[in-house]
């Protein structure tokens, strides 16, 4: 089966072919006939996730909001593309008891929300409900550069490839001498400039100001030894079986989005981690 979920539960890929995954099939019916019995979505995430039922790869938390997108999806009752899952009798029960939902932002969502960036003009995303209830991620300053199919859980997935290929032994960078500069030894600089251009030298103010010079320059390169350090204990153990959108949130400036996923993250140190080929 995928490790995303592109394809709804229920189903998945055999020899290239769309077919229905029987064991989650199951769980979608149970999920229908709880809901038409009266259920809400969190009481059925509740059981789903106390009975360690998997969603996802070992993922076994379920909520609200993923319950909410299995009752609206309408593939169940079979077409072209999808067999059949559900009698059209069940699944009219369920829409003729459905209520209205309120749809929340999950705290993974809360934290990568700030650093979603358009890969095609920087742009930060943003994100609305449709009339649907489902999410819709768009561009503000072209809604064509990110597709409608985008939600929540196919960007949650591809940021969750993203941080499995964190090497926290490689978060370094190749330090050039514009890391270690700043407004002030920028300032120092072109004063020993002025100084050593001038007619009448002061050597010892000169000598002072290189002085002054080293010692910022010093103190940068220590913070930036010290950042280092600490981005890769923030990082230390982070999981290869789980999104940790915190960590994420401590370590990254920006996760660049392309039409259908997110294919890079620009580190707080510079560094870039990326979809390696053939993932997603």
């Amino acid at each position: 089966m995928a490790q995303n979920r592109i394809i709804p539960y229920g189903y998945m890929i055999t020899n290239g072919k769309l077919q229905i995954n029987q064991q989650e099939k199951e769980i979608v019916i149970e999920i229908f006939k709880k809901y038409a019995n009266g259920e809400s979505y969190s009481l059925i995430a509740e059981w789903l996730t106390k009975s360690k039922i998997v969603y996802i790869g070992n993922k076994t938390d379920w909520n609200k909001n993923i319950i909410a997108r299995i009752l609206q999806n309408k593939n169940y009752i079979g077409n072209e593309k999808y067999p059949s899952i559900l009698s059209k009798e069940l699944y009219a029960d369920v829409k003729t008891n459905a209520k209205t939902y309120t749809h929340t932002e999950s705290q993974d969502i809360k934290n990568i929300k700030p650093l979603l960036v358009c890969s095609k003009c920087g742009a930060m995303l943003k994100r609305r409900l449709k009339s649907s209830g489902e999410e819709r991620w768009y561009c503000p300053n072209d809604v064509e550069h990110i597709s409608t199919k985008l939600n929540d859980e196919i960007l949650l997935s591809s940021i969750f490839e993203l941080q499995k290929n964190i090497i926290v032994e490689n978060i370094v960078t190749e330090r050039q001498e514009k890391d270690f500069n700043s407004g002030s030894t920028i300032k120092l600089k072109n004063q020993i400039d002025i100084s050593m251009a001038s007619e009448e030298i002061d050597a010892e103010k000169i000598k002072e100001d290189i002085i002054k010079l080293a010692t910022e320059k010093y103190n940068n390169l220590i913070n930036f030894i010290e950042y280092e350090t600490s981005l890769k204990y923030k990082l230390s153990n982070i999981s290869k079986e789980n999104l940790e959108s915190t960590k994420i949130k401590e370590a990254v400036n920006k996760i660049i989005v392309t039409e259908n996923k997110a294919i890079k993250l620009i580190m707080k140190n510079g560094q870039q981690i990326t979809i390696q080929k053939g993932e997603i």
